[in-house]
């Protein structure tokens, strides 16, 4: 047995004989007034709720949304649900106003013309 070992125990006896014989201070205790109080019942219970109302909701454009609600969050009349990118519909819209443009710019060529051959 090395003398580390050996200085250990003899440490550990010296203690534990040390304290052979003494009590423990007594433990220290809170008291506190009983009183009397009405307590609801509370049971805690795991399952899904289920609405009985469903409600489909559908865009009526097509595009990728930047929002989303949370599922089960309760939402006021005219609250968000979801949120389309507005990339798309802006891309859709320049797309539009420049073809109205081309319209426009063959509508006063062909009327031009006609007014040339009459």
């Amino acid at each position: 047995m090395s003398n580390y070992k050996r200085i250990g125990l003899i440490a550990g006896l010296f203690i534990s004989l040390a304290s052979f014989g003494q009590e423990m201070p007594p433990a220290q205790v809170k008291v506190h007034q009983v009183t009397v109080e009405a307590v609801a019942p509370m049971i805690t219970l795991q399952g899904d709720v289920i609405s009985l109302k469903r409600i489909e909701v559908m865009n009526e454009v097509a595009g990728e949304l930047t929002f989303v609600a949370l599922p089960g969050v309760a939402l006021s009349k005219g609250e968000v649900i979801a949120q389309l990118d507005p990339e798309l519909q802006q891309l859709e819209l320049k797309r539009a106003q420049a073809k109205v443009k081309k319209l426009q710019a063959d509508l006063e060529f062909q009327t031009q013309e006609r007014t040339r051959l009459e």
